[in-house]
């Protein structure tokens, strides 16, 4: 912790209004912390579908199309997209679960090849006309190249 009370893990600084502090039965050891990554990076959900769970987690690539036309909004033209590997990419943190929401939203499970789509700005995923919420769809890596990425959709 500085003296300002940022604290520095995983890569980022959290300031004090992005953590909370929970004491402890030893005051000595000041406590313990909770914050969230997602807070400083892009969540992006790592969902290891008909692969070793092993290899999921080790394989070489994680690369998806990313929109850089700006904040919030899908490229307008193939010149707007630029290739990003996601693995050990400061922006994105990888979360390697089923996204939470699948629990409790209705609808099916959509797989696509992750060049048909696009990472917004925001951490979002669009296909088509649609955009999804980050909670929403995960990137399944597979043997070949490019992942795949499986959308909850409601419609």
């Amino acid at each position: 912790m500085d003296r300002k009370g940022a604290i520095r893990y995983a890569g980022n600084i959290y300031p004090p209004e992005e953590y909370s502090r929970e004491p402890t039965e030893n005051e000595g050891d000041g406590g313990r912390y909770y914050s969230c990554v997602c807070t400083r990076r892009k969540c992006v959900y790592v969902c290891c579908y008909y692969v070793n769970r092993t290899n999921c987690e080790e394989s070489s690539t994680l690369r998806l199309n990313r929109t850089i036309a700006g904040p919030g909004r899908a490229a307008w033209s193939v010149a707007d997209l630029e290739e990003v590997e996601l693995r050990g990419n400061a922006d994105y943190w990888l979360i390697y679960a089923t996204p939470p929401t699948w629990n409790y939203m209705p609808g099916h499970a959509l797989q696509i090849s992750g060049h048909e789509g696009e990472l917004i700005a925001d951490g979002s995923f669009a296909y088509g006309a649609k955009v999804y919420a980050p909670r929403t769809f995960c990137i399944n890596p597979t043997d070949d190249s490019m992942p795949h990425v499986w959308i909850k959709e409601t419609d």
